[in-house]
């Protein structure tokens, strides 16, 4: 028995310990290297709560038009441009307040790291027109303040659940990764993606925010159209 266990020893003693290998074939591990704990929450809630705040501003619209006030404002020496800037303004500074609340308050008690200051504002400023010329398009086109507050919510949530504001788009099949791109939600996150995990400013983001802006073009564009022929209609 005592050269059965000595042989058992040095037989033991000549094999290499096991190790186990862990490998990410899909590369999942690679795509959020780099992030903190909360730091993919952070930013999905960023861009989900920042789009619903600013779309339930449609009520405040739908507000406006029937109490006259569009009117009155329209029938002052100020050009239809102008008092289009100023809807989208009132709808941009609730999609600031919402964005600044979050990311302050993530970064204060959740040691949450945004990245650039300047590609995260622009990010921010570009998706909240996206969102604010989608609030004042639909202002325009519903009557019901309920109604617009369920097409707010929940479109909004229906948006931000395709764009990869509930989910990562990682993990996303191919096909529905483009179908998330039809939606502003999934530009904001490949762009929070970049400057969060890989350090990226605003140059490394031009493609993402160049989309963001045509579609707040489009939108804004829409809702100005809308809104004008309503106004003639109402005359």
């Amino acid at each position: 028995e005592e050269q059965a266990s000595a042989a058992l020893d040095r037989a033991a003693a000549d094999i290499a310990p096991a190790e186990a290998v862990i490998r990410d074939a899909g590369g999942i591990a690679q795509a959020f290297g780099g992030l903190g704990q909360f730091d993919l929450g952070a930013s999905s809630q960023l861009l989900l709560f920042t789009f619903l705040s600013t779309l339930a501003a449609a009520v405040s619209v739908i507000q406006a038009r029937r109490n006259g006030v569009i009117r009155r404002i329209m029938a002052a020496p100020v050009t239809g441009g102008q008092a289009l800037l100023g809807l989208t303004l009132g709808r941009l500074v609730i999609a600031f307040v919402q964005g600044a609340y979050i990311i302050v308050a993530s970064r204060l008690l959740f040691d949450v790291n945004w990245g650039d200051p300047l590609a995260v504002f622009l990010v921010l400023l570009l998706f909240g027109l996206v969102a604010s010329g989608l609030a004042i398009t639909l202002g325009v086109l519903v009557d019901s303040e309920g109604l617009a507050t369920g097409l707010s919510v929940g479109g909004g949530l229906v948006l931000a659940a395709i764009g990869g504001a509930m989910v990562p788009l990682e993990i996303f099949p191919d096909t529905m990764r483009r179908i998330a791109h039809l939606t502003p939600h999934a530009w904001g996150y490949d762009a929070m993606a970049e400057i969060q995990r890989r350090g990226g400013g605003v140059l490394d983001i031009l493609p993402e925010l160049g989309v963001l802006a045509a579609m707040a073009v489009a939108m804004l564009t829409l809702g100005a159209w809308l809104l004008r022929r309503s106004l003639a209609r109402a005359m």
